[in-house]
């Protein structure tokens, strides 16, 4: 997983821009296809994008019926600040 990472591009994390950043964790949370968060099923389809956040996915599992995004079940879900504001708390926490 962290060849992904690194292979990736870790400097489009700090990118000023939040689709560079979502490219990054869907690289890193997808290498093995969509899966539910919920059940581990792969029978999963694309629901459309997040409304005032069209860089990131929605989805739903045919197998337990539940909807999820691209970032649901990170660290990064449920948020209320950026991922911007996320990344340069987390940048300012591994230099200090």
């Amino acid at each position: 997983m962290w060849v992904v990472f690194i292979s990736a591009g870790i400097y489009k994390l700090f990118s000023p821009k939040d689709e560079e950043r979502i490219e990054v964790i869907m690289r890193i949370r997808w290498d093995k296809g969509y899966i539910c968060p919920f059940c581990g099923s792969r029978d999963v389809i694309l629901k459309g994008k997040k409304k005032g956040r069209p860089h990131i996915k929605r989805y739903k599992c045919n197998s337990c019926g539940k909807n999820f995004n691209d970032l649901t079940g990170t660290i990064f879900a449920k948020k209320r600040m950026s991922l911007g504001e996320m990344f340069y708390i987390i940048k300012n926490l591994k230099n200090s």
